[in-house]
C-alpha cells in the first residue's frame, strides 16, 4: 500500500526541505501551501493549494493522505488553524505525525491534545 505523506508550511524552509528530502527518497508527498503558483518542487510532488482558514481547501488536500506533517503560520490563532487542519486529517483517515508551533506550552491544552489523539487512532 502506498503512503502519501502532506507537508504543511513548504513555503518556509523546514516544510521546503522536508519535501525535498522526502521527494529524494521517492516518498509520495503532497505539499500544501497558500501560493502554489510559487511552489518549487520536483515534477514527482503533488503541490495543492491550501488555505487553513477554508475547511474544503484542508478536505480536498487530505484525500488519500495517509500521514502528516503539520507547519501552521505564525499568527496569533495557531492554535485553531491547528484544530481546522487535525480535522481534516480525521475526516481522511490520515495521522499525525508531527504537529510544530513557534511554542509549545509545558502542558498543551486538552482540546489540542485530543485532536491529537484522534488524528492518532
Amino acid at each position: 500500500m502506498s503512503h502519501t505523506v502532506f507537508v504543511t508550511g513548504v513555503a518556509g524552509t523546514t516544510g521546503r526541505e522536508l519535501v525535498r528530502l522526502l521527494a529524494a527518497a521517492d516518498v509520495d508527498v503532497r505539499a500544501g501551501v497558500h501560493t502554489p503558483s510559487k511552489a518549487d518542487f520536483p515534477e514527482s510532488v503533488d503541490v495543492r493549494g491550501i488555505d487553513f482558514e477554508d475547511s474544503e481547501s484542508l478536505r480536498d488536500a487530505f484525500d488519500g493522505v495517509s500521514k502528516l506533517y503539520l507547519l501552521t503560520p505564525f499568527v496569533p490563532h495557531d492554535t485553531e488553524l491547528v484544530r481546522a487542519a487535525v480535522d481534516a486529517a480525521v475526516e481522511s483517515g490520515s495521522t499525525t505525525s508531527s504537529v510544530t508551533r513557534r511554542s509549545v506550552p509545558p502542558r498543551p491544552s486538552s482540546s489540542r491534545r485530543s485532536g491529537i489523539a484522534r488524528a492518532r487512532s
